[in-house]
């Protein structure tokens, strides 16, 4: 606001002033001495809100405003008088020198040697080429028109020079300084500038006997002062983070090539005056000096940050060559096999395990996609390359874990692997290629399938006997042998329990190596699940009431598409679990409920509840959240692995949530018979309850 209402000020003194070509002295008075104010006052006003070397510049610069201010008044109202031009011309000179030291006051940029004295030359080569230039067009002018010594002489051209060197000093300032000070520097360079070229026009006209004050040439002065008043007012701005222009880059050098033949091409067309020819040739060989030096200075210090780029690279170069060989010798001494591709499938590196398993020597074809290097049979056919994990981990980001995989070795031969492959991200997010490790499986993939054939012979070595175990024992139990000793019955019941628990553990057996090789036979059809619940639910009732354990049941009539059998193996299993771990006297719920496609089932217990960091690892064989639960509750984890198969192979998933101390709910879905509800839901929606208590 306060450099619009500046700016109009000086547009109205502008066509005031050049609206007629008479003179408007009193005008030019008033307009004068009020910009030399506002900009008096406005640098006081920012002295008093600075602080530090700021405050003490604008302080200082708010002087000189009013010492200049005052020179200007004199000349305004004296104008014809007969006051004398030397105490004038001191007047401003005490002014512009105050000037030149308050530009100096303000903070700078914190630089180097070099740079800071390759400003300082650039600041001498400005200054010398502005007073070439002054040389050539004002002081020929000025020194003619001077009577008297050398004196006279002098001080009529000390005015200039300090015009010019406050100019100088404005800009040189504005290089050095920061992002805080900028603006208000440029405007108050603009403002200097201003100021001088009214001093040297008024310089001019007055030599030649032409100056008439009140004219459109009192202008300059009029908007130096003003620009220096709208400095004032601009609020600083903090810096940008940005990288800072180096003084010794291609557009400063340009800048001053460029001053300098500028200043040579006004000597040249102006001529150099015989008055001044001595000084002037003392400012060509300053200026010349002052370049030669500061290109000597940019050079010297370009070489020393040449040799030390090239000694970073060096020792960079040297780290990035250690940490090749570090990262090959790393990866060829993994017994895995390791592979890397680009973007379009190619491979890029390769280690020493896997040329080996793959049976590949000399160099490899980087031009084909890996898919097709390692699936494509003597026949030339292959699976598709959409499907390929490799693909997916490129072109999809997707990580493939613990997969098998078949590859065709370089000899033709195929080699059972198991591969994992992850994609190779970029800071943007992007792929860049994917990293695919495999091992060779075909010695696990041999003990399994012999585990397997261990576990069915086993386990029907084992029923053979057991039936045999079981069915004498019956008989004993009906009687067949007659009345039993008084200890008799007692052992008979232990023998009966432990025939029943080896019995489970027979069927468990062979349950894990049907559903491993896929011959486990199932009737997958509609059923009620609330029917399947209560079915499931029987065979646990025992079990609850002799743990004091109540069972509630709550489902819709949903139509889940199973078999009926597994179905109540699958709740036997999870109801007897959530039994085995709950406290006497707590409840443990079965939910059913149909959702769109599918119809969600929960076990939920008030149990001890399961680690966070074991809740995966429940599902596998073997497993048990506590070892001594083998020995405590019986059972050799098998039971969860069996369900989790079973889920799947009726095309359901299977999950767990659980909270120590709380409980925790085993969840699992199964697909949803079509045509049984309308949006979602069923037909008839019922709800059934099934409660048991001790």
């Amino acid at each position: 606001m306060a450099g619009l209402v500046a700016l109009g000020a000086f547009a109205l003194t502008a066509v005031v002033m050049l609206s007629t070509g008479d003179p408007h002295p009193s005008i030019a008075t008033v307009f004068l001495l009020a910009a030399g104010v506002a900009a008096a006052i406005g640098c006081a006003l920012r002295a008093s809100r600075s602080t530090g070397p700021r405050r003490r510049a604008w302080t200082m610069l708010a002087v000189a405003a009013t010492t200049a201010a005052a020179g200007n008044g004199v000349v305004a109202l004296l104008v014809g008088g007969s006051l004398g031009g030397p105490a004038v011309d001191a007047t401003v000179g005490i002014a512009l020198l105050i000037a030149i030291a308050g530009i100096l006051r303000f903070p700078q940029e914190t630089l180097s040697r070099v740079e800071a004295t390759t400003r300082i030359l650039d600041g001498v080569v400005g200054g010398c080429a502005a007073l070439i230039i002054a040389s050539a067009l004002v002081y020929s002018q000025l020194l003619a028109s001077t009577e008297g010594g050398g004196l006279e002489r002098a001080v009529v051209l000390v005015i200039p020079v300090l015009d010019v060197i406050v100019v100088t000093a404005a800009a040189s300032q504005l290089l050095r300084a920061g992002e805080a000070d900028r603006p208000a520097l440029a405007l108050l360079m603009v403002g200097f500038f201003g100021y001088a070229t009214g001093d040297l026009h008024y310089a001019v006209l007055d030599a030649e006997g032409a100056y008439t004050f009140g004219t459109w040439t009192d202008l300059g002065w009029i908007l130096g002062y003003l620009m220096i008043a709208v400095a004032t007012a601009v609020p600083g701005r903090a810096g940008r983070g940005g990288r800072r222009q180096r003084p010794g880059g291609i557009a400063s050098t340009g800048a001053v090539f460029a001053i300098i033949l500028f200043a040579g091409v006004i000597q040249i067309v102006a001529g150099v005056p015989r008055d001044v020819r001595t000084g002037t040739g003392l400012l060509w060989l300053l200026l010349v000096v002052a370049a030669a030096a500061r290109q000597m200075l940019l050079i010297s210090e370009n070489h020393s940050l040449r040799r030390g780029l090239e000694r970073t690279v060096d020792a960079q170069t040297a780290d990035l060559r250690h940490l090749l060989r570090e990262r090959s010798a790393l990866i060829d001494s993994v017994g895995d096999g390791i592979y890397a591709v680009d973007r379009e499938g190619r491979i890029t590196l390769m280690n020493r395990s896997a040329r080996d398993m793959l049976r590949l020597g000399g160099e490899l074809d980087r031009t084909t996609h890996a898919h097709t290097l390692f699936h494509t049979d003597l026949e030339g056919t292959a699976d598709p390359l959409a499907a390929c994990y490799i693909t997916e981990a490129i072109q999809l980001g997707r990580t493939t874990a613990s997969e098998d995989d078949v590859y065709v070795r370089g000899d033709a031969a195929r080699l059972e692997v198991e591969i994992t492959a992850s994609p190779i991200l970029e800071d943007d997010g992007s792929v860049s290629g994917a990293v695919v490790a495999f091992r060779d499986a075909t010695q696990r993939r041999e003990v399994e399938r012999m585990k397997r054939q261990f576990l069915s012979v086993v386990g029907h070595e084992l029923r053979t006997p057991l039936t045999a175990i079981q069915g004498s024992l019956q008989m004993l139990d009906d009687g067949v042998a007659g009345p039993l000793p008084v200890p008799g019955p007692r052992l008979l019941r232990m023998a009966s329990e432990n025939s029943e628990r080896l019995g489970r553990l027979v069927n468990d057996i062979l349950d894990v190596e049907r559903l491993s090789s896929g011959q486990m036979p199932m009737q997958i059809v509609p059923h009620r699940v609330d029917a399947l619940i209560a079915d499931g639910l029987g065979a646990v009732d025992a079990l609850a009431d002799a743990r004091c354990i109540r069972i509630s049941s709550a489902s819709d009539d949903s139509v889940v598409v199973a078999d009926a059998g597994r179905f109540g193996q699958v709740v036997t299993n999870l109801v007897g679990n959530a039994l085995k771990f709950s406290e006497p006297g707590t409840e443990v719920r079965i939910t059913a409920d149909g959702t769109g496609d599918e119809v969600v089932v929960g076990v939920h217990d008030q149990g001890r509840g399961i680690p966070d960091d074991q809740i995966e690892a429940i599902f596998e064989r073997f497993r048990q959240v506590d070892s001594s639960d083998i020995r405590r509750e019986g059972g050799m984890g098998l039971g969860l692995a069996i369900t989790r198969e079973i889920v799947h192979q009726m095309n359901g998933r299977i999950w767990v949530t659980s909270e120590v101390g709380v409980g925790t709910s085993f969840w699992f879905t199964l697909p949803r018979a079509a045509g049984t509800g309308a949006d979602g839901s069923d037909a008839a929606p019922a709800a059934s309850s099934t409660s048991t208590e001790e």
